[in-house]
């Protein structure tokens, strides 16, 4: 795939009473890769979703690719959440992103909150929350404490 690009779209809908938690395997971006992610998610009523993520920028040794993760969810057809987040190997720097680690594990939840202090807590029912690690399994740590 080298200096190619590659896509993944995913569209969740939740019905009122419904609930989805997705803890998705790592994401690994290869070195030249480029990637561009989007999720979806519509709830209705008092749907919840929890998506967990994680992103890693290259394999072992590898300085990593650029993937671009979007993510739109509506609450009844209300705009609750529109984010993008490019990480590539400039973000490894930025202490804003990535701060010297390659791993960044993602908690979105929509129709409840996350009680971990440092998430973002949404002005609808919802919060993101960010981890960064310099390694996936020093994340599975923090997680399962």
């Amino acid at each position: 795939m080298r200096g190619a690009s590659a896509s993944w779209t995913v569209g969740i809908e939740i019905d009122s009473g419904g609930s989805l938690t997705w803890d998705a395997l790592p994401f690994v971006v290869a070195t030249g890769a480029r990637v561009h992610r989007r999720t979806d998610i519509r709830l209705a009523g008092d749907a919840r979703c929890t998506l967990g993520e994680v992103f890693v920028l290259g394999r072992t040794g590898e300085e990593g690719g650029t993937i671009t993760t979007v993510t739109h969810a509506c609450l009844d057809g209300t705009v609750v959440l529109v984010e993008e987040l490019t990480l590539d190997p400039g973000a490894l720097a930025d202490p804003a992103i990535l701060g010297g680690t390659r791993c960044l594990a993602q908690t979105t939840a929509l129709g409840h909150r996350l009680a971990a202090p440092a998430a973002l807590q949404l002005e609808a029912e919802g919060s993101v929350h960010r981890r960064r690690a310099a390694h996936v399994h020093a994340l599975a740590r923090e997680t399962a404490r």
